[in-house]
């Protein structure tokens, strides 16, 4: 079977995010995200999908609740797609920020980068995220994980086409692509 490499789930969903509506910094930081979560626990394709049916601007909320929580230490939210603000939690957490994601029966902690605590079944509703800081030592490093495609990521790389320029002559002599002659 396929495996897809970090660095191709990355760009994919940042392309889908794009093609969905999001804004560019947003959709850079989902797709970080979610390649976090493919080292940390798993690739959750099925709740990328949902994330991408939904408007683009919610990708720029998931966003903004990580980004103030790290800053003001706590922010509570409704969420449909909790375990993409896992995500976020965890690449936030390679600043020195101890990032905790709970649910009423369930939370997860990202700290330097890792995964460390995790208990509960993670499910939409209610989310509280909190956030200190501790400033010694440096983020772990990434550790390598296989991801194998599935039905759901071949939906996200269609949302994701919706960024590409349809090819044509007119596009070829202006620069796209390889040009008229592929000769390396």
């Amino acid at each position: 079977m396929e495996s897809l490499s970090l660095n191709e789930v990355q760009a994919t969903v940042t392309k889908a995010c794009l093609g969905a509506g999001a804004d560019p910094g947003s959709a850079d930081e989902i797709g970080a995200a979610v390649r976090w979560l493919c080292c940390a626990d798993a690739a959750h394709f099925d709740v990328v999908l949902r994330l991408l049916q939904r408007d683009g601007s919610y990708c720029g909320q998931l966003t903004a609740a990580i980004d103030f929580a790290v800053a003001t230490g706590r922010y509570s939210t409704n969420c449909e797609t909790p375990e993409v603000l896992i995500g976020l939690a965890g690449v936030a957490s390679r600043t020195g920020a101890r990032v905790r994601v709970s649910g009423p029966d369930w939370g997860v902690t990202a700290h330097r980068g890792d995964l460390v605590d995790r208990g509960g079944e993670v499910v939409p509703g209610p989310v509280i995220i909190e956030s200190d800081h501790d400033h010694g030592g440096a983020p772990n490093p990434e550790q390598a994980a296989t991801v194998s495609p599935s039905d759901e990521w071949t939906a996200i790389c269609a949302v994701a086409a919706r960024t590409y320029v349809p090819s044509s002559e007119h596009s070829r002599t202006a620069g796209a692509g390889a040009g008229l002659t592929d000769n390396d």
